[in-house]
């Protein structure tokens, strides 16, 4: 964790690595990673409770400027939330080289 950490209020950015395969015998390729990593936008940036709020990602937009390089992607990331139960979710990607990409996530949030 460089700043924040997973499932804690606010803005946060965290290395991510898969560690084992998401299709039994298939290799991770590095667009895999980037788009895993994007996927944590929401629990990367939390801005409620996790134990009181759901947030569903009704969508997930990944662009980015080249392939990543390397096991670890960095996920730098912050949610929004407005006060009818939308949000949104976003952040940039990286790698040891640097940024390469960006996530943005369209949120459901909703009381447990």
């Amino acid at each position: 964790m460089v700043r924040g950490g997973f499932l804690k209020i606010g803005p946060a950015a965290i290395w991510y690595r898969i560690d084992r395969p998401i299709v039994e015998g298939a290799p991770i390729s590095q667009v895999m990673r980037a788009v895993v990593a994007a996927d944590f936008c929401n629990g990367t940036s939390s801005v409620l409770d996790f134990h009181q709020w759901t947030f569903l990602n009704a969508d997930l937009t990944v662009s980015l400027t080249r392939a990543p390089v390397g096991d670890w992607i960095l996920l730098n990331a912050e949610t929004w939330i407005g006060c009818d139960g939308a949000g949104i979710a976003a952040g940039r990607l990286g790698d040891s080289k640097g940024y390469f990409g960006r996530a943005v996530q369209s949120l459901v949030i909703e009381k447990r």
